[in-house]
């Protein structure tokens, strides 16, 4: 009877830790891509506010660099 219960006692906590962890992860995960979005959104916006002459004089590959990475790196530094 002890080992049964045993069992069921470890089986019952490792689906309960199981479960917590598959919903802290995406949760976290959920957070991680709106906040994501929010900061690409924000990028974006204050590129269009950039002057036509602005735009000429840098490649475009710096403005897709900031819409990408560096939103990447800015929403990594965001605790989770």
């Amino acid at each position: 009877k002890q080992l049964l219960f045993a069992a069921i006692l470890i089986t019952i906590i490792e689906i309960s830790r199981n479960l917590f962890n598959f919903l802290n992860r995406r949760f976290s995960n959920m957070f991680y891509r709106d906040t994501l979005t929010t900061i690409q959104v924000d990028v974006a916006t204050e590129i269009l506010k950039l002057e036509t002459r602005e735009i000429d004089n840098n490649p475009s590959g710096i403005f897709i660099d900031r819409l990408k990475k560096d939103t990447n790196d800015i929403a990594d530094i965001l605790p989770l």
